[in-house]
């Protein structure tokens, strides 16, 4: 399966997914110079595979459909909550500076993600500066 930037190779007969930076276990979603909209839909359509195994861009190896689509279904509850309390935020006018530090990590992450590794709160903030940017181009703010 192809998307805007990236690539996940699915071998049907194994179960087998290598994902690529669509799918991380061990950090937030990686946006980077993406768009968060497309990662979200590409890890939707990853969920409607029959998927036993992913080998993620980044974290450890998911073993078991169960686990499988646990991890598939936190990256997409990530993104939507984090963009649904962006947009609450902006609505209500508040600044973009603001409205990062209201998408609190403990509140968005708890203890799905250490945060003493990989600099995880920083991953985050960078992650909801991304969402805040596209919520402000798409309202044409941004």
């Amino acid at each position: 399966m192809k998307g805007a930037d990236g690539i996940s190779v699915y071998v049907r007969e194994d179960k087998l997914l290598v994902a690529g930076d669509a799918v991380v276990t061990s950090i937030v979603p990686a946006i980077g110079s993406g768009d968060s909209r497309t990662l979200q839909a590409s890890l939707a359509r990853l969920m409607a595979l029959d998927i036993a195994v992913i080998i993620p861009g980044h974290g450890e190896v998911v073993h078991g459909r169960p686990q499988v689509q646990d991890c598939l279904a936190w990256l997409i509850a990530y993104l939507d909550r984090v963009r649904a309390a962006v947009q609450d935020a902006l609505a209500r006018g508040a600044a973009p500076d603001e409205v990062i530090a209201l998408v609190d990590y403990d509140k968005f992450i708890g203890e799905r993600l250490p945060k003493d590794r990989h600099n995880m709160p920083n991953r985050h903030r960078d992650s909801v500066r991304k969402i805040v940017e596209e919520e402000l181009q798409a309202t044409g703010q941004g």
